[in-house]
């Protein structure tokens, strides 16, 4: 499943992929390990929907990433169906860093989502599935479907981070042109 985010002041999708990768975004792969609930807040007396997830790469290394509105209750119902082992791809998240821990958040449409994608990545993860952290909340079930560009972009080990590697740099990637 492809999940596009909404629009973006940033740059567009096909500019970062022509030009290369902003400050800061990178690409991640992972089991779901954890998730929480899906939950509602309030800006500017509007409401909006948040999940909060971890995913864990084949280190054992782990990173929070949040996801906003339908996407959010898209993967919500992914997570919170079956007992099998859920792979998430990022393709252009963004990191964000808070009070010293960083995460990943949608940069609006230059992220892709993928859930279960059919890469060598995905494929390592859930072969590995006994050896990693166990998901916690409600059991899940598989969805796949592919997007050519990213399953390119994330089986490219240049363009692909780890969760180790996204949570110890400090300057992911050189700044667009």
């Amino acid at each position: 499943m492809n999940l596009e985010l909404g629009r973006s002041k940033r740059a567009s999708h096909r500019q970062v992929q022509r030009y290369g990768y902003s400050k800061d975004c990178a690409n991640a792969i992972g089991v779901v390990s954890e998730y929480g609930s899906l939950t509602e807040y309030q800006n500017q007396g509007v409401s909006h929907k948040r999940l909060t997830f971890k995913i864990t790469d084949l280190s054992n290394q782990s990173i929070k990433v949040s996801l906003f509105q339908d996407k959010a209750i898209e993967m919500y119902n992914f997570l919170s169906q079956g007992d099998d082992v859920k792979v998430v791809a990022l393709h252009l998240a963004r990191i964000q860093i808070y009070d010293g821990v960083r995460s990943l958040v949608p940069s609006w449409d230059t992220t892709k989502v993928m859930l279960n994608p059919q890469i060598p990545q995905a494929s390592q993860l859930i072969e590995a599935g006994d050896q990693l952290p166990m998901l916690t909340q409600a059991p899940s079930q598989a969805h796949s479907e592919t997007s050519a560009d990213i399953q390119l972009a994330l089986s490219n080990p240049l363009n692909c981070k780890t969760v180790q590697e996204i949570r110890e740099e400090k300057q992911v990637y050189a700044k667009l042109n």
